[in-house]
């Protein structure tokens, strides 16, 4: 399964199982606060080292210092293929947990 399709099917499989809406809305905040420290352990990496010194130095980051590094990791085109195959994994192995978890799997 392709990003979008995957991430649909996993949705759509915790919305159809039977678990209360308390313990869904916890799946689906660690889903996206993994999801959020994988993007960005991805992204790091291809920060210049000069700008994420000069950002780490500070006691807060502005949105626009925000912008910037993430524009800049961006600048190399591996960062998106990084990217891209890490949550597609990490997709995956939601689903195989969900799975093992006992939510059943749904039609493709």
């Amino acid at each position: 399964m392709q990003f979008e399709e995957l991430l649909n099917h996993i949705i759509m499989r915790v919305e159809n199982s039977t678990l209360v809406p308390e313990k869904k809305q916890k799946i689906y905040a660690q889903i996206s606060i993994g999801l959020h420290k994988l993007v960005w352990s991805s992204l790091i990496t291809h920060i210049p080292e000069e700008m994420l010194k000069k950002v780490c130095l500070q006691s807060q980051m502005t949105v626009d210092q925000y912008v910037d590094c993430i524009k800049n990791a961006l600048r190399n085109p591996e960062t998106p293929k990084i990217i891209h195959t890490s949550v597609t994994d990490a997709l995956q192995e939601i689903d195989t947990i969900l799975t093992e978890s006992g939510i059943p799997q749904i039609p493709v």
